[in-house]
């Protein structure tokens, strides 16, 4: 299964990336479902947090790390935290 997810660059417009390829993945916080939660993860999620990345449905369940039912800033907080070793569990 492939998701398209489009990087551009915001000064010039250039295509980045224009296609990443994405299966579900059951690791909370696996978004580009390698089967780990890492900072790959946290940059897709940073990058989408600001409108530079799409995210399908799977992965922004993904993102939800805190459990509150939407992915926000607290969530990227929180998978911060969590690779920074003051939160054990993510």
């Amino acid at each position: 299964i492939f998701s398209n997810l489009t990087l551009t660059d915001n000064t010039t417009g250039e295509v980045l990336v224009s296609s990443y390829p994405y299966l579900d993945s059951d690791v909370k916080g696996d978004i580009n479902a390698d089967g780990k939660a890492d900072i790959s993860d946290l940059s897709l999620m940073c990058l989408a947090k600001i409108g530079d990345a799409y995210l399908d449905d799977a992965q922004i369940t993904n993102c939800d790390v805190n459990g509150s039912g939407v992915f926000d800033l607290a969530d990227v907080a929180h998978f911060m935290r969590y690779l920074s070793g003051k939160s054990e569990t993510l």
